[in-house]
């Protein structure tokens, strides 16, 4: 059986994949934002960090082990 730590791990390892294959799209929709991603699903963004944590807390999401980055371009 696999332990909580190795599944967050695991879950950061796609996370951060699907944020490298996604990085053009990701630029083309969400310039300058904040995207948090959960597995391989963009689970919300927002050009506010603090903002996009409030709506990841009350959804449930956060603390979790999420990916949240900031998208290049934009403003």
């Amino acid at each position: 059986m696999a332990s909580p730590i190795s599944k967050e791990v695991r879950l950061l390892s796609e996370s951060w994949a699907w944020v490298s294959e996604n990085m053009e799209r990701l630029k083309r929709n969400y310039p300058g934002e904040y995207v948090a991603v959960l597995g391989g699903r963009l689970v919300g963004h927002s050009r506010d960090y603090h903002g996009l944590l409030a709506r990841l807390w009350s959804k449930g999401f956060f603390p979790g082990p999420l990916v949240i980055t900031r998208v290049p371009g934009g403003r």
